[in-house]
């Protein structure tokens, strides 16, 4: 089967139209993620300032959305001679 030049362009402008809408529903979502992620670790910073140095925040991605998680420090180990 062969084809013409223009329906080849034609395809070529169709595939493209296409990856184009996916990129551009895939760069939302990053966009999304970030100014999310910007939020959690707002919100982690102002958690750390109450809760002092004993603490640590974290902010993790789980379950498709960002979630803090706060453990107990673990004090560092000094270096005994």
């Amino acid at each position: 089967m062969k084809i013409t030049k223009q329906q080849l362009k034609q395809i070529i402008k169709e595939e493209l139209n296409e990856i184009s809408g996916k990129q551009r529903a895939h760069d939302e979502r990053v966009a999304a993620q970030r100014t999310q992620r910007a939020a959690k670790e707002t919100e982690a910073e102002e958690l750390k300032k109450l809760l002092g140095h004993d603490w640590d925040v974290n902010v993790r991605m789980l379950e498709d959305r960002y979630q803090l998680t706060v453990n107990k420090a673990i004090p560092a180990k000094r270096d005994i001679k």
